[in-house]
Parts: structure tokens; C-alpha cells; sequence
């Protein structure tokens, strides 16, 4: 007996405690607690129409990304498409080549959302949005990128990797697609003969065909 009124004693400001939260949520309206949503499913793809292109030529990107959760829609959705400068054979970034006429559609799908363009500088690399705000869940769309790698500045054997990235609330995923650029030989004559001859003397000179790369573009050396 008198272990059971010690325990009633212990536990009666629980049971109080417990009412007086049950009264509020019943005067707040509150039947339930909140919920807490699960994070979107995204998913992103680009692809190069291409495995590689020749240096002042049209590059096509086709862009799909979508928000694949069957209930969560997507929210505060932002797709973004960096467009950085080329890397060198030798690995290093060119400041004098990036993307040139860059260009990207609106997206297709139920949701028509123009880009933001912000073009490459010596200094800083392009970028391309899409602000599509929320995104129906099972909604999916399609952009298409297109830019040229500067001939004349752009050696044979250099790529570029264009990155996109789409963020719905805390949730992020990334795509890349990696381009590697040939460089269009440029025919070329070379003259070599004697420095000097007297005066009446035939002079024998040779001239020889070449290109400024090789045939295939593939370096920038004169061959």
C-alpha cells in the first residue's frame, strides 16, 4: 500500500503535465503534431550530342532534369548550367578560351521558364538559370545548351565540361558532360632558300605545303 501512494505521488505531475499540453493543442485547434515533409527526388542529366567538336563549331548540350517524387513536390527549385573556360592538354585552365554564343531555349513540359544568361569573361565563367520555383511532383523538363570553343585560341586536345546542378530546397544534385575540342588545320606555305646570291646567279628556292595542327586536329603544334 504504501508503495503504490509513492507511486502515484511520482507520476501525478506527469499526468498533470500531460493534460495541461492536451488542453492547449485542443484550444489551438491542434489535433495533430506536425509533419515533416521528405526531401524531393531530383534527377538531372546532360548530354553532349557529340563526343568531341572542332573549334569554332556549334556544340549542342541537351539538358533534362526533373522532380521525380510521386507525392513531395519540389521547391524553390533552381537549375544552373556553369559554363567554365577550357582546359589546355596540359591541364590548365585557358583564360583566353570559353564558351562563345552561348545560348540556351526555354524549358519544355508544363512549366515554360526562361534562362538567365550570364556570359564567360577572362575572369569569371558563364552561367546559365532557370528559377522554376516550385515543381509539381512527377513534373520533368528539357533545355538545350549550345556555345562554340573560340577557333584560333583554342588548342587541338582541349575540353571543356559544362555543370549542372539542380537544388530544391536542402536537396542537390549534379550532372557533367566532358567535350573534347579538335582544332581545324589551316593550310600553310613555308619558303626556304639562300640568304644571299650575287647578282645573275639563278636561285633555287623550296616551297612546302602544311597545316598549322595536325590532320585531325588533334594538337596545335605546326606539323
Amino acid at each position: 500500500m504504501h508503495l503504490n501512494h509513492t507511486w502515484s505521488r511520482a507520476t501525478r505531475p506527469a499526468q498533470m503535465l500531460a493534460m495541461l499540453v492536451t488542453t492547449a493543442l485542443v484550444i489551438l485547434g491542434i489535433t495533430s503534431l506536425p509533419t515533416f515533409a521528405a526531401a524531393p527526388t531530383l534527377k538531372l542529366a546532360i548530354n553532349a550530342d557529340e563526343d568531341s567538336y572542332l573549334s569554332g563549331v556549334e556544340q549542342r548540350y541537351v539538358v533534362e532534369f526533373s522532380c521525380a517524387s510521386t507525392t513531395e513536390d519540389c521547391l524553390d527549385s533552381v537549375v544552373t548550367i556553369s559554363l567554365p573556360h577550357t582546359i589546355t592538354p596540359d591541364g590548365n585552365s585557358n583564360p583566353d578560351s570559353a564558351p562563345d554564343g552561348v545560348n540556351a531555349t526555354a524549358t519544355t513540359g508544363n512549366k515554360v521558364v526562361t534562362p538567365e544568361i550570364k556570359r564567360p569573361t577572362a575572369t569569371t565563367d558563364g552561367l546559365v538559370t532557370y528559377n522554376l520555383g516550385t515543381v509539381a511532383a512527377g513534373t520533368s523538363f528539357q533545355t538545350v545548351l549550345t556555345f562554340t570553343a573560340p577557333r584560333g585560341l583554342t588548342p587541338g586536345g582541349s575540353t571543356v565540361t559544362p555543370v549542372a546542378t539542380f537544388t530544391s530546397g536542402e536537396t542537390s544534385v549534379t550532372a557533367q558532360d566532358t567535350v573534347t575540342i579538335k582544332s581545324e588545320p589551316t593550310p600553310l606555305l613555308s619558303k626556304t632558300g639562300p640568304v644571299a646570291t650575287p647578282k645573275n646567279v639563278d636561285v633555287t628556292y623550296q616551297i612546302t605545303p602544311k597545316y598549322d595542327t595536325t590532320v585531325d586536329g588533334s594538337t596545335a603544334r605546326p606539323t
